[in-house]
């Protein structure tokens, strides 16, 4: 059960940070202070996916120590962390500023 609740909570969180295609539609008609308030709702939603995705990394790690041979793990956690680092580096741009979402002024 609480697979399927994170798989959900996972599935929602993704489509609530999709949004709208464009930067400037507000399909729903949205006030300044609605706008604000579904930004705060997203950056909690996505610390909370975070830690979710933590949880189950760690679990995962678990789980797979046991049928894995030391050397296996090894190689695992070697490749998760290659795998980090080529995030980490695509997240930032070549001056080695982090790239990401840029709040545009609201225009009412």
């Amino acid at each position: 059960m609480k697979n399927v609740n994170l798989i959900l909570m996972i599935v929602f969180a993704g489509q609530v940070f999709a949004g709208p295609r464009e930067r400037n539609e507000n399909p729903l008609g949205l006030t300044e202070t609605q706008q604000e308030q579904m930004h705060e709702l997203k950056l909690k939603q996505r610390e909370k996916l975070k830690a979710a995705h933590e949880q189950v990394m760690a679990e995962s790690k678990v789980e797979m120590a046991k049928f894995l041979t030391e050397e296996q793990m090894a190689q695992f956690e070697s490749m998760q962390e290659r795998r980090k680092e080529r995030g980490q580096k695509h997240r930032h741009d070549k001056k080695g500023k982090k790239r990401g979402f840029k709040r545009e002024p609201i225009d009412e």
